[in-house]
Order: C-alpha cells, then sequence, then structure tokens
C-alpha cells in the first residue's frame, strides 16, 4: 500500500494523539513486546477510528487507536466482546495481550487516549467480488451466533445506521435536496411507527457488510469492526446484513432466492416472529436510506472522496429497485 504523510495525518486526526505516530508507535512496541517494527500503512477506509497495519518482528497485526469521541466503557464494551466471541468460537479478530492486558491507554498531557492491537488476518475482504449464495449462508450463521451474545456493554451511536434514521434526518433533512428527501422521507416515516418492544434482543454487529468480512485461502472467516454493536433487536442486524451484504445490482435478480435462504439459516439459529418478519423489507430499505442521508450531507458539505461518493450512488440504486419491487414475508 501506498501512502503519503498527509493520509496518515488525516487518519490520526480522529483521534486525540498529541505526539508524532513515530514516537507513539515505539510506546506500542513497547507495550505489546512487538521487537522490531518494520513497517506501518493506514487503513484509509471509514469514517471513524484511526486503524493502522503493522508489521514487526513478533508478527503482523492492526492498531486501533480510538476516535475522542469514545469512551472507556465504549472501548471497553469492544474489548469483552472481541474476548467473549473468542470463548464462543466465533470467527472474530483476535486481540493481543499487551503489560496493560487487551485494552491499551496511553496518557500526554492530560489527554488519555484508548487503543488496541489485534492479530492481522490473512484473507480476501468480499467486497471485492460478489459472494456466492453459499458464503452468504456461512456468514449468516456466524451473524447469527453472535447474536446470541449476551454480555453487559455499553451501547454506540451510529449515525449511518437505520436505528438512527429517524433521529438523523430530523436534524439534517433540511441539509439535503428535495428530490433526496421525497425518497427518504416516506421510509422515515414507518420508521416512526416502528416498536420493537416485543422483539427478540442480543448483542448485534451493527454493520455487517461486505468489507466486514474476511475469508483466507483456506476458507476461514473472520468479522471485522465492532464499532457499531448494541444491544438490540437482532432483526436490525439481519436487515442490516440483507441490505449491505446479500443485496445489490449484481444479486437482484436472485433476490428471492437469497432472502428465502438467509432467513431459513438465519431463523434455524434465532427464530423470529412474523412481526419481526414483517418489518424486515422495510428496516432493508431503512439501511439504504440512513446512508442516503448522510452522504448527501458529507456531500452538500464538501466531501469529495470516492468512498462517500460510491456509497451514495449504491443507496440511490438500491432504493429506486425496491421502489419497483413488492417484497412481503
Amino acid at each position: 500500500m501506498t501512502f503519503g504523510p498527509k493520509d496518515l495525518a488525516k487518519l490520526l486526526e480522529r483521534t486525540d494523539l498529541k505526539i508524532p505516530f513515530e514516537e507513539f508507535i515505539k510506546v506500542v512496541g513497547e507495550v505489546y513486546n512487538l521487537g522490531k517494527i518494520y513497517s506501518y500503512a493506514p487503513i484509509l477506509e471509514g469514517y471513524e477510528d484511526a486503524n493502522i497495519r503493522l508489521s514487526a518482528e513478533k508478527g503482523e497485526y492492526v492498531l486501533k487507536i480510538f476516535a475522542r469521541e469514545k469512551t472507556f466503557d465504549q472501548v471497553k464494551s469492544y474489548a469483552d466482546v472481541l474476548q467473549e466471541a473468542k470463548k464462543r468460537k466465533l470467527p472474530l479478530t483476535e486481540l493481543e495481550v499487551g503489560n496493560q492486558g487487551y485494552l491499551s491507554t496511553f496518557t500526554h498531557k492530560n489527554t488519555t487516549i484508548y487503543y488496541y492491537l489485534t492479530i492481522f488476518f490473512h484473507g480476501k475482504s468480499l467486497v471485492f467480488y460478489t459472494p456466492y449464495l453459499s458464503e452468504m449462508r456461512d456468514v449468516v450463521k456466524i451473524l447469527a451466533k453472535f447474536n446470541q451474545l449476551d454480555i453487559p456493554i455499553v451501547d454506540s451511536y451510529d449515525s449511518w445506521g437505520s436505528k438512527n434514521l429517524v433521529r438523523e434526518y430530523a436534524e439534517n433533512g433540511n441539509h439535503v435536496s428535495e428530490d433526496i428527501q421525497k425518497i427518504i422521507f416516506p421510509i422515515v416515516q414507518e420508521m416512526k411507527k416502528l416498536d420493537i418492544s416485543t422483539f427478540s434482543k442480543g448483542i448485534i454487529h451493527g454493520d455487517l457488510q461486505r468489507k466486514h468480512v474476511l475469508k483466507s485461502k483456506e476458507g476461514a472467516y473472520c468479522l471485522l469492526d465492532m464499532g457499531c454493536i448494541r444491544k438490540d433487536a437482532k432483526v436490525f442486524d439481519l436487515s442490516i446484513f440483507l441490505a449491505w451484504f446479500c443485496l445489490g445490482e449484481e444479486t437482484w435478480d436472485k433476490k428471492d432466492e437469497i432472502i428465502k435462504d438467509i432467513l431459513k439459516e438465519y431463523t434455524k439459529i434465532n427464530p423470529l416472529s412474523q412481526e419481526e418478519l414483517v418489518v424486515l423489507p422495510m428496516l432493508v430499505q431503512a439501511s439504504y436510506a440512513a446512508y442516503l442521508l448522510k452522504t448527501s450531507v458529507l456531500l452538500k458539505f464538501g466531501d469529495t472522496s470516492e468512498e462517500t461518493r460510491n456509497w451514495h450512488d449504491q443507496s440511490l440504486k438500491m432504493l429506486k429497485l425496491f421502489e419497483m419491487w413488492n417484497w412481503k414475508i
């Protein structure tokens, strides 16, 4: 990967790191006993936290420095979930143990940052190709088992998530064009009617899309990015997975088969009520609407990144496809 100093600097702006990164990486090396550090490179995808790939004498890792708005309780929740998943033998990233434990802190001039190190998983991101139906089945089984986790955690607010579409639209809907408002508003109205009080709940990943799943040459999977975890209705996770992992322009002609198979596999592990199944189509649309709203606002205020433009175009296309399809459970 090639990157310039500005790339790393921009990434680190999300954090409260106040010393040069070259100095901080030495601290990390000492805390985790990494030996000689050969190289590092920022992972530029995503909008939260700072993720940096490290190659060291001890091995290959991903360093996560948490964004300044993350609290200690939130980042501890991420580490706790990874540890609980390991006990359950779920294929999530594995934490490296340092001299402070799994979660480390660094304080400089009365400012504390939180960070941890995960072992780098050698695999290919499923974002680079269209997943096979068999792969969709494999991953939804992992997701269903993940949703069975039940440990105390502190929820994180996800401004990109369908759960918060109503709030985000109230705060930012006036910043987008009338055409975009007309697309999003009916979905917002439906979300206002949503009552999840009787829905089955558990820990949800909150953002299980293709770029958050790796697959090795040997066929092993690894789920990434716990930044949106919370205790909530499991149907939110299933709808996000359908929206951003399974359905797409390239899989649209197989949508009915995909949905049937995914629901079959998921409900073998986590049965869903008829009420939960009925709201699935609307929640899938809400996943697209939330991304369309968020990216429209970012573009409005000058975001020129290819990633934002791609999310905007993809969510808009998927909502238009949904307009021509009468999906009923």
